[in-house]
């Protein structure tokens, strides 16, 4: 018998931290015209933390039906180095301005 569609599909995010106090979680996601614009928020939670560089990462479920390109934005960076090819980082969502104008909320944790 033929499997019945997937419901979800997952959206992930990952970033190389300094240390293994860093955590991650997906915060929002936005369907806009062109794009899944997917807001993440950096959390320092140890106090103490070896500094080992330390990849941190985070998953959301969002309808399977959406096929957008997806961009990711993270807030709370706080070091200057790392990949950001895949992700911009921005200081406030007042950095996204009306890029969000006329936006769908498809997630929110």
């Amino acid at each position: 018998s033929a499997q019945p569609a997937p419901q979800f599909q997952t959206v992930r995010v990952g970033i190389d931290t300094p240390h293994a106090g860093w955590k991650i979680q997906i915060d929002k996601i936005y369907r806009t015209a062109e794009s899944l614009v997917v807001i993440s928020k950096l959390n320092n939670t140890a106090e103490i933390a070896t500094q080992v560089i330390t990849t941190v990462a985070d998953s959301a479920e969002i309808p399977a039906n959406i096929d957008l390109p997806v961009r990711h934005y993270v807030l709370g960076k706080t070091w200057n180095w790392g990949d950001t090819g895949s992700y911009t980082t921005i200081d406030s969502m007042d950095d996204l301005g009306k890029a969000l104008a006329g936006a769908e909320l498809v997630y929110s944790k």
